[in-house]
C-alpha cells in the first residue's frame, strides 16, 4: 500500500513540473530582413505568457484586463 502512495506522489510530482495552459497559439512572422520570428502565446485563466524565438531567455506576462506587460522575465540573468 505504501509503496502505491510513493508512485502516485511521484507521477503527481512529475506532472506538475510540466507548464499547462488552457489555450496556446503559435504564429510565425517574416521581417524586412527575411528574418522568420515565432511567436508563442499561452493563456491560462487570468494571464497569458508571450514566448518569442528571438528572445530565447525572455517572457512577457499579461494579466487580464491590462494593457502592459505585468512582468518582464528574463531567466539568463535571473530576473
Amino acid at each position: 500500500m505504501k509503496s502505491i502512495g510513493i508512485a502516485a506522489f511521484t507521477a503527481a510530482a512529475l506532472g506538475a513540473g510540466s507548464a499547462c495552459a488552457d489555450a496556446t497559439l503559435v504564429y510565425r512572422s517574416t521581417g524586412l530582413d527575411a528574418g522568420v520570428v515565432e511567436t508563442t502565446l499561452s493563456v491560462s485563466r487570468f494571464f497569458v505568457r508571450v514566448d518569442a524565438s528571438d528572445r530565447e531567455n525572455e517572457y512577457l506576462l499579461f494579466q487580464a484586463g491590462k494593457y502592459f506587460p505585468l512582468y518582464r522575465v528574463d531567466t539568463a540573468a535571473g530576473q
